[in-house]
Parts: structure tokens; sequence; C-alpha cells
């Protein structure tokens, strides 16, 4: 009994201090409220939110989920679909055509090619050695290009002039364009056995070489969005490809950038100051210039568009060759003149950069 009254004792003694305890605590807690009460309104409110959120019914939990999965779906499609969007605009833009005929062409001089004979200025024949025959020629050119991407697109190509004789396309002194009966007589010449091509075919990079050497250069410059639809002709004819022609200028790479969605009509700047060491090649260029005229033709020698993701190569048929005044004058003349210099001025100043960009891409 007396184990027990002791137990009693300390039991109550224990509730005694745990009760001084907690009334402590609470005039604590008081003191606190009445002292800071900003504090005691926000962490009720805290408190009363944190019981709120932490009471989320069946139905809200179920409608969370369903839109969580259904955002992931539509992000998956979302994705799914720019991925299809990128690869059928690239896909389609494989379409996007160069037209085979020339817009327009003038001469900035008005006076087209002039071929200067060293002949008609020295008779005597020693000195005439000293002299070379040349081709001038300044001309800008415009040619279409149908351009099927949403990204804007840059041409990047090499480019050459070829000259045409006008007795091999088949074609009188007052005649533009090619005469629709001489297909057929072109086209048995081409299958003669006979058949014999000009040796002045080199490498390309050669050509290059000589014409850089030269300042004998095309220069692609702006490219300018036609506001009118256009006809495009597409040619790949191989009559027109094997015909005699010679090179007379190029460029082993040119650019021309801000090509947008839609026709777009491209500019080509073109210098030519081409040596004459062919003497076939010359008396051609005579017996045309006599004539008044001269046959030319831009030919790609290779072309690929790059935009901001994708880089491909356009379709590119075989531009027809056209028509420019030609004159004969002696070497007394000089050929260098404004047009010329700022389009060798612009060519370099762009092949330039062109290695710069390679050289930090690489």
């Amino acid at each position: 009994m007396e184990g027990k009254d002791r137990n009693s004792t300390s039991d109550v003694n224990q509730c005694k201090y745990k009760n001084k305890k907690i009334v402590k605590t609470i005039d604590d807690i008081n003191e606190f409220v009445k002292t800071y009460p900003r504090t005691n309104r926000e962490l009720n409110t805290y408190i009363i939110k944190k019981d709120r959120g932490s009471e989320v019914s069946l139905l809200k939990s179920f409608v969370f989920y369903i839109f969580t999965q259904i955002t992931s779906i539509l992000a998956v499609c979302l994705v799914i679909f720019c991925i299809g969007f990128l690869i059928g605009n690239h896909i389609s833009s494989k379409s996007s055509v160069v037209n085979s005929v020339i817009y327009n062409s003038y001469s900035p001089n008005d006076i087209g090619a002039q071929l200067y004979v060293g002949k008609l200025a020295n008779q005597n024949e020693r000195q005439r050695s000293q002299v070379h025959d040349a081709l001038g020629l300044d001309l800008m050119i415009n040619f279409n290009f149908d351009y099927n991407n949403l990204f804007m697109g840059t041409l990047i190509g090499k480019v050459l002039l070829f000259y045409y004789p006008a007795n091999d396309i088949g074609v009188r002194s007052e005649e533009y364009c090619y005469r629709n009966s001489t297909y057929s007589a072109l086209a048995q010449f081409m299958m003669s056995p006979k058949r014999q091509f000009p040796k002045w075919q080199k490498n390309h990079e050669e050509l290059y070489a000589i014409f850089a050497k030269e300042n004998s250069l095309i220069f692609l410059n702006y490219a300018m969005k036609m506001k009118r639809e256009a006809e495009i002709t597409y040619i790949n004819d191989l009559l027109f490809e094997n015909l005699n022609a010679y090179p007379i200028g190029g460029a082993d790479i040119t650019i021309s950038p801000g090509i947008m969605q839609g026709i777009n009509s491209i500019n080509a700047l073109v210098s030519i100051n081409h040596i004459i060491t062919d003497k076939t090649l010359l008396q051609h260029l005579i017996n045309d210039c006599k004539k008044g005229r001269i046959y030319v033709q831009l030919h790609f020698a290779s072309n690929q568009i790059k935009t901001i993701l994708f880089r491909f190569q356009p379709q590119t048929g075989i531009f027809l060759p056209f028509r420019i005044p030609c004159e004969i004058k002696s070497q007394d003349n000089g050929l260098n003149n404004e047009f010329r210099l700022s389009v060798i001025k612009n060519y370099n100043v762009q092949k330039t950069a062109i290695k710069n960009i390679n050289f930090f891409i690489n």
C-alpha cells in the first residue's frame, strides 16, 4: 500500500509539473501573439491553406491526372509534327527549279562584247606576236529561280560563261532564237561518228585558275523576290549541252544570299577579259562579230542551296544561249572601266568572306 501511495504522489507531482510547463508555453504563445500580431495572422493563413491543400478530393486528383496525360500526348504530337514538317519542307524544296531561259540581259555601257584583234592593230607579224587577242565583255544577267522552301536560302555555286559559234547552232545574223527546222539537222549531226568536240576541254579547276588570273569573272549578286508570277522553263536537252562551246569566263565559287520562297530574280554580274589563244575560237568570234552579235550561255558547274537547317541541290537544267551585240576593235583602246573594277572588287571581297567563314567553321 505504501508503494502505491508513493507512486500516486509522484504522478500527481509530475502532472503538476507538466501542467505548469504547458501553462507557461501557453503564456509565451499569448505574449508572442500580442507582440507580433502580423506574424500570427500569416501563420494562421499558412496553416489553413496547408490543411485545405492536403484535403484534395479524388475527383480533383483524377481531373489533374487526365490533364497531365493529355498535355504529354499533345507535346509528343507537336514534336512529331515539327519533325515531319521539317522533313516535308526539305523534300518539297528539292522541287526548286532554276529557269533555263534568261529573264533579262543588258550591258551597263551599252556596248556589248568587244573583240580586240591584235592583227588589226599591227600588221607586222613580229609585232603581232607581242599583242594578245582578247574578248572584252561587261554584262548583267537576270534569271529566275522558283524556290520552294519556307526558310531563306543562299545559292552557292560554280559558274561558267560559254561562247557558242552561231554557225554551229544554226542561226542567221538577224535571228535571236533557234529555228525549229534546225533540230533535225542538229540531231543527225550529233549522231554522226565524225562529230568532233573542241580541244579546249580542260579540268574546271584549271579553267577557274585561268579566269581568276585574267579577272574574267562572274559574280552572283543579290536575289530579289518577284511580285508577279513568271513562267519557269526547265530544259535538259543534250543537243544544247554537246554543241561546240568555248568557256570565256567563270568563278570557282560565288553566292547569292536572301532567296525567299516563290519566284526570285537572281542578278549576275559578268566582266570578261579573256585572252584568246585558240585560233579556231578567234576565227569563230571574228565571223560572228562581223555580223554584229555573238551567242553566250550561262552554265552552273555545280550549285546548291543552303538554309539555316538543310542543304540541297535544286533542279538546274541547261540555260539557253542568248544573243548580245559584238564589235571588232583594235588593241589601242583599254579594257578597264568602272563596272569591271567594281565586279572585280566585289568578287574578291566575297571570295575573302567565304574563305574566312570556311576557316571558322572548319
